[in-house]
């Protein structure tokens, strides 16, 4: 979402979605816990998730109850680990650490594509909806040390 150029592979057919959640602890560095979510109409997911006992009602209708969003009533400041990155790395930051995973993707995906034992099932991003792997791959046999080394970049000595 973030790289430009990833853009039209990944978000193809995002405007038809109801709702969208991803997981910055898995490719942007957050620390653990933190995902994102986008609803395109929130009033289905909060009348599921609503609880309203007498104490916890507001004495406004224009108030947002952000407690009714998620099942616990009480929430940790996730928010805060995403305003941390952005303020550590910067948008241009993040954009590099993506942008450096799909160059590492494609490295590999060629490594394993030269060693006998392997089939790619998905190259890395490939621009075909519902296709989210950075590289799908299959050991087409039980793996001998020399492609445990490829795999892990180490060399047999180590």
């Amino acid at each position: 979402m973030i790289c430009p150029e990833y853009r039209t592979a990944f978000w193809q057919g995002v405007d038809g979605f109801d709702s969208i959640v991803f997981n910055p602890h898995k490719w942007l560095g957050a620390q653990f816990d933190c995902s994102v979510q986008f609803l395109k109409d929130a009033q289905p997911q909060l009348n599921t998730l609503k609880i309203e006992p007498e104490y916890l009602k507001t004495s406004g209708s224009a108030v947002t109850n952000y407690s009714e969003w998620t099942i616990p009533l009480g929430r940790r400041f996730r928010a805060l680990k995403i305003w941390f990155l952005l303020r550590a790395y910067g948008l241009e930051g993040l954009r590099t650490r993506i942008r450096n995973h799909v160059t590492w993707a494609h490295e590999l995906c060629e490594m394993l594509r030269a060693t006998d034992g392997f089939e790619i099932v998905t190259d890395p991003m490939q621009a075909r909806p519902h296709r989210e792997a950075m590289v799908a791959l299959r050991a087409l046999a039980d793996l001998p040390q020399t492609h445990v080394a490829v795999i892990s970049g180490r060399s047999l000595k180590d």
